[in-house]
């Protein structure tokens, strides 16, 4: 299961990767902001999937919430 889990971060990171490239080569303001928006709902499930490969979701759902409220 933590194989898995780790795949799954590590997929999670390159498509952050990918959306950091959009971020940064976007031919307009609206393909930056679609880019910034994907970074930042990736990092809420990579929180996630980083607290459950840690065995401590609660404080990372907590990380998550407060992120996801900034």
């Amino acid at each position: 299961m933590s194989l898995l889990l780790a795949v799954v971060a590590m997929a999670l990171a390159l498509v952050m990767t990918l959306s950091l490239y959009r971020v940064i080569a976007g031919p307009s303001v609206f393909d930056r902001l679609t880019g910034l928006g994907l970074i930042g709902s990736k990092t809420i499930v990579l929180l996630m999937v980083v607290g459950e490969l840690d065995e401590r979701v609660d404080l990372y759902v907590d990380i998550a919430l407060s992120y996801a409220l900034i």
